[in-house]
């Protein structure tokens, strides 16, 4: 609450990391992707379906990949988007 409260006062985007907590604001998604449990992780098929239903439900997401593999996992990503 206290985090929704001040993105709306200070029109901020509340940035998170859908594996490990919640987006509270915004009217856009806007993931950033460290890597479960570090960034020397890569991304499962798995995971990167989940996370295009974590996309769902809002007209935009951005989702930057932030981890060792972010080429890799981002290509698979958009592939698996059918972009």
């Amino acid at each position: 609450e206290e985090i929704k409260e001040l993105c709306d006062e200070l029109n901020l985007i509340h940035i998170v990391d859908p594996f490990t907590r919640k987006m509270v604001y915004g009217r856009f998604n806007y993931f950033r992707l460290h890597g479960v449990g570090g960034y020397r992780y890569r991304y499962t098929n798995d995971d990167l379906k989940r996370l295009r239903e974590m996309c769902g439900g809002r007209d935009m997401s951005y989702c930057m990949f932030n981890n060792v593999y972010m080429y890799d996992d981002a290509l698979r990503f958009k592939d698996l988007l059918g972009q």
